[in-house]
């Protein structure tokens, strides 16, 4: 859990610093549901992208004690099985991602996601499911 609060911390100080870095594409994304509402921010350049998601249950019936999802789209995909809220007093669930491009890994990281990317959330919880498109803002 210690971990996990010092990960979004330092993802959150680092997309706060990167906006200073040239190259790097900012994208931001929000789907919304009778019963879900999902965010996903990441910047982007050849060599690394950093990407912070969350997903808030707002609908009327009490909120689910554990959900999963797949978040998706033609350059990644996220995959989460036995969620838990993770922020006190709040239906809110959110984590992070990234990738390291050349020369660590072969491939630039732009192509991760672009300006015209599609992403699509398929959520399960209490044996209901929903998909849900996200709209880049």
């Amino acid at each position: 859990m210690f971990n996990k609060i010092i990960n979004t911390v330092l993802i959150f100080v680092s997309l706060t610093l990167i906006p200073s870095i040239p190259d790097m594409n900012h994208y931001y994304f929000n789907g919304t549901s009778n019963n879900w509402d999902i965010v996903y921010n990441t910047k982007v350049s050849e060599g690394e992208s950093w990407a912070e998601f969350s997903f808030e249950y707002i609908g009327e019936d009490d909120a689910p004690s554990q959900f999963k999802y797949n978040l998706k789209s033609d350059g990644f995909e996220l995959i989460s099985i036995d969620e838990k809220f993770n922020h006190p007093s709040k239906n809110i669930n959110s984590g992070n991602s990234g990738c390291a491009g050349p020369p660590i890994n072969p491939e630039s990281c732009n192509e991760y996601i672009k300006k015209d990317t599609q992403i699509e959330a398929i959520i399960e919880w209490d044996g209901k499911s929903e998909t849900i498109f996200l709209k880049q803002k």
